[in-house]
């Protein structure tokens, strides 16, 4: 069995210039917070430092200085960010493994949105997934990409990727569509 590890995609230019490219296209008028925000991030991530979310904003706030206006904007952008530059590097991993089932994981909360209620803990293939792109929820994200934003803005719900064989068994259905359709 080859052992590969899925943070060996950290850093690299692909996800690096994949995570601009979504903080760009997500957020038109990309202003200074958000600016320091995703290139911290990138930083972080380039001197190979396994960092947490606390510790991404505690080297910020060392940066910045936030008023009240700016500081619920910076909490809700550090996570977001902070996670979506973790699900890119999860998509490149799965790739590489040709992963093509995950299980939408997380839990609820009390203020979970109907659109995590309804997913969680399922499994969906690729396919399914990249369709959650035309709906319409709430906490959707300007620019949405279900396999960066699982379900938007504030969301604590990840796609864990997982073996064709453990798919099957959460979901056989899955495999009798693939089947017709070869």
């Amino acid at each position: 069995m080859e052992i590969f590890d899925t943070n060996s995609f950290r850093n690299t230019e692909y996800v690096n210039n994949e995570f601009r490219n979504h903080v760009i296209s997500a957020n038109k008028n990309v202003n200074h917070l958000l600016h320091d925000i995703s290139n911290t991030i990138i930083d972080l991530v380039a001197i190979d430092k396994a960092f947490s979310l606390k510790e991404l904003r505690k080297t910020l706030q060392a940066k910045l200085t936030l008023d009240d206006e700016n500081e619920d904007y910076f909490y809700s952008n550090t996570h977001d960010l902070y996670n979506q530059y973790q699900m890119i590097c999860r998509n490149e991993s799965r790739k590489k493994l040709g992963l093509r089932f995950a299980i939408y994981q997380g839990g609820l909360r009390d203020d979970s949105r109907q659109f995590c209620i309804e997913r969680n803990g399922k499994c969906y293939s690729e396919s399914e997934i990249q369709q959650w792109e035309k709906l319409d929820f709430q906490g959707k994200s300007k620019n949405y990409n279900p396999l960066y934003d699982s379900g938007g803005i504030n969301c604590v719900h990840r796609l864990d990727w997982i073996s064709d064989e453990l798919a099957k068994r959460l979901r056989p259905d899955l495999f009798l569509v693939l089947i017709n359709l070869v």
